[in-house]
């Protein structure tokens, strides 16, 4: 199952809570989405809380949010596959190519 969400209030509301799988962050212009973060969650809807909250530490994350916070955009995968670091890996090559990411490391793959 895929969602695409430009993040509001009531879309935030609207995330089911506990769903785990990977997610990209990004701002949207209107015509693009330009990704600036990539990540995996066991509960989607508690991480991308915790982005958005004061506590973030990683201050590429919170620098994008302060300037386009009534244009963030939200994209999430749910996936009950046992290592969610594939398909985030997967993602950030693919992005990374093109987006300058806001992701500190190249998320790691488990084996």
């Amino acid at each position: 199952m895929t969602r695409e969400y430009t993040l509001t209030e009531r879309t935030f509301d609207n995330l089911q809570e506990g769903v785990r799988g990977i997610y990209i962050i990004g701002i949207f212009d209107g015509n693009n989405v330009t990704p600036f973060y990539v990540g995996s969650a066991e509960n989607i809807k508690k991480r991308l809380k915790e982005h958005l909250g004061d506590s973030e530490s990683n201050q590429c994350i919170r620098q994008k949010i302060k300037e386009s916070r009534d244009k963030i955009y939200f994209y999430y995968e749910k996936s009950d596959a046992l290592d969610l670091t594939l398909r985030e890996n997967q993602l950030y090559k693919e992005l990374s190519n093109s987006f300058k990411l806001c992701n500190k490391q190249t998320p790691k793959t488990s084996l």
